[in-house]
């Protein structure tokens, strides 16, 4: 699938932090391997099918196995922004929620002012349902 195939980060490796010391990715790895195991969330490092390098993360939060519903998270790292890596990886998350898991709804949330992220929903199949003001705290 190219630059968009996804890979379980709780196997203890292929995952990325936030950019801050060496314990934080630890930390986020020790975190999505408790949602792994609490069934909460679910979580998969992004990284270029030729050389195996992470450019990237996709995973489920908010996860409700007995309601079969779900929210699509993902962030893709600069240097690979643009290449349609996150647009692939997420589909082939929704793909394998859908039809491997059998998940009945999945949701994808993200600021209107993200163009990219506006992009990457309608390329990777969300149908826009309407938009929640104030919902979402970001940035700028």
């Amino acid at each position: 699938m190219g630059a968009g195939r996804l890979r379980r980060t709780t196997d203890g490796g292929g995952g990325a932090g936030g950019g801050g010391g060496q314990g934080e990715p630890r930390g986020r790895l020790e975190e999505w391997r408790d949602g792994w195991r609490g069934e909460r969330r679910a979580s998969w490092a992004v990284a270029e099918a030729d050389t195996d390098e992470v450019v990237g993360r996709a995973g489920l939060r908010a996860l409700s196995l007995d309601e079969g519903q779900a929210a699509v998270a993902y962030w893709v790292l600069p240097a690979a922004q643009g290449k349609g890596v996150a647009p692939r990886a997420v589909a082939a998350l929704t793909r394998w929620a859908f039809d491997e898991i059998g998940f009945h709804r999945l949701e994808l949330q993200h600021s209107v002012g993200n163009l990219a992220s506006c992009r990457v929903a309608l390329r990777s199949g969300f149908a826009l349902e309407g938009t929640q003001r104030a919902a979402l705290l970001h940035a700028g």
